[in-house]
């Protein structure tokens, strides 16, 4: 009779199991794996904006979009970009500017150089500060 009970407890638990998953309750393992994969979002950093997309749905892989406001003594902006295959790009913006661009393989982390110019003697000097690498 134990036998019996657990079968019938391995048999309601499988019957629990594909009730949930069919009322999405649970993930299967496809689906949480696709699920880690996000599409991208938006971030602020200092004066700029960057906007990343893996899923922009027009048949490139990613989509990113930066702009730069001015702040200070800010001339503008660069974005650099790891791409999937370990490869990097850069997007240049300049202040009140928008700049956007389009890459073959998904981004997966991204780094925000804010450019400024110093005028503490001649000749004046450009500076940049930029963010950590920031996953996508």
């Amino acid at each position: 009779m134990t036998v019996r009970r657990v079968a019938f407890k391995s048999a309601a638990v499988a019957g629990a199991t594909t009730v949930m998953l069919g009322l999405g309750l649970v993930q299967s393992a496809d689906a949480a794996s696709a699920a880690a994969q996000r599409c991208g979002g938006a971030w602020t950093r200092g004066a700029t904006q960057v906007q990343v997309d893996n899923c922009p749905g027009d048949g490139a892989a990613s989509w990113a979009w930066a702009t730069t406001a001015k702040s200070g003594t800010n001339t503008g902006a660069e974005i650099w970009f790891a791409l999937a295959d370990g490869s990097e790009k850069v997007l240049s913006v300049k202040v009140g500017k928008a700049a956007s661009v389009e890459y073959g393989q998904d981004i997966r982390q991204f780094q925000i150089c804010e450019w400024y110019t110093t005028w503490w003697g001649w000749p004046s000097v450009p500076l940049h500060r930029c963010t950590q690498w920031e996953n996508v």
